[in-house]
Order: C-alpha cells, then structure tokens, then sequence
C-alpha cells in the first residue's frame, strides 16, 4: 500500500466496479458502431476511468513492472485528445507517460499534438523530452507559470540543490493549490468510489526529467511519488 487514507479493500472495489462500468460502455459503443453513430463521449469515459484505476493500483501498491502495460496503454488512449484538455489533466497524462516509460513513439506523438495546439510548454516538454521526445516547446513558454512558478523557476535553475529545494517548496504547496479541486477531500467520502489518491506526478515527472537523483532522498511528502519517479522500466 502506497496510500495510507484508504484500505486496500476500498481499492479494490473502485478497480471492480470501474472495469464493470467500463464493460457497459465498451458494449454500448459497440452497439452505436452497428448502428453507425458515434458517441465521443462514452469514448471519453473508458479513457479517464482506465486513468483512474491506473492512479488507484498505484495506489494501491501493485508492482511498477506490472502495471506498466496498463499505464502506458491507458495514457496512449489520450493522443488526439490532448490538445482539448485542461492543463492539468493532459500535464498528469505526459506525466505518467514519462513516469511508467512510455517510449520515444508515444512521447513525440504528444509532443507534436501538443505542439500544434500550442499547448507545448517547458515544463510538459522537459517532462516528454525525458520520455524521448525530440520536439522542442517554444523558448520561454510557460503555460501554467501562475499556478507551479516553483518548476518553472527549478528549471532556470537547472539541476542542482536549488532546483530540489524549488521541487520540494512545490510539493509541500501543493494540497493547498488544489483545495478547490473537485477531487479534494474525496478520501472522506469512500462510500463512492471517487478517490484515487493524491499524487503530484509533475512534480515527480520533473524530477526524473532534470535527474535530480538527490531529490528521491530529500522530499518527503505522503503525495510524491519517489519510488515512480525513480523507477527504471525495461523494455
């Protein structure tokens, strides 16, 4: 167990009952192919609830090495999509595609995407480029510079004890930036199955980018993750 706020029981309940609900939409979609209709939507829904239960076998404490096909499958899901996303939500999806090893194919197919729709950044290039992305972001764009100036500052500063010290002030910061995220205080409330744990994967994502190797040892936070960001995916 990763995630101390839930029992593994609880987990295991949000994995069942979101496989069930993404079985109900696969047939459906099946159904409106027959027809000819297409429901972007339902398509929508078997994305971020593959995403979901990815956070919560994470949660959950499964092996790095056999979660690794589901994740990289789940955030593949996502190319094509990117572009129409929050910030936050396509940053959490290249995020864990750097994370879990995704490969140079996956990471330039976001990075183009991305790129096109001008929502290519330094910190989601950075995180892309260490996933084996070649494509460049615009020099000096900072797209969500108001919300986490701490990784684009530990970018300027380059890798070093500055740039772990900007990560860490970050992650201390970040249950507070998110308060009002919906998802916030979903732990006290595990009769629905709506949490799936708190984790910064940028702030982790960031780290394996830059190889701030200190920094595994040095920040401590029950919402980064130090055993993904330094995890070394074979294959």
């Amino acid at each position: 167990m990763r995630d101390r706020r839930a029992s593994k029981e609880y987990f295991d309940r949000y994995i069942r009952e979101h496989e069930e609900r993404i079985a109900r939409y696969e047939a459906r979609i099946a159904e409106l192919e027959q027809g000819g209709e297409i429901w972007e939507g339902l398509r929508w829904g078997v994305r971020t609830d593959r995403l979901g239960i990815i956070r919560v076998r994470y949660s959950r404490g499964d092996d790095l090495v056999k979660l690794r096909p589901a994740a990289v499958e789940a955030v593949s899901a996502f190319i094509g999509h990117l572009g129409g996303m929050d910030y936050g939500d396509y940053a959490e999806v290249v995020s864990l595609a750097a994370l879990f090893g995704a490969g140079a194919d996956i990471a330039n197919a976001m990075a183009r995407e991305m790129s096109a729709a001008g929502a290519l950044d330094r910190l989601t290039g950075t995180i892309l480029a260490s996933a084996g992305s070649t494509v460049a972001p615009p020099l000096g764009r900072v797209e969500w510079q108001y919300f986490n100036p701490e990784l684009f500052e530990a970018l300027e500063a380059g890798p070093g004890p500055q740039a772990i010290g900007l990560v860490k002030r970050y992650v201390a910061r970040w249950p507070r930036m998110n308060v009002y995220a919906g998802w916030t205080g979903s732990h006290g409330d595990l009769e629905h199955t709506v949490y799936t744990g708190y984790w910064c994967f940028e702030a982790a994502a960031l780290v394996r980018g830059m190889g701030l190797a200190d920094a595994f040892r040095s920040i401590r936070s029950t919402n980064f993750q130090a055993d993904l960001a330094c995890f070394q995916p074979l294959g």
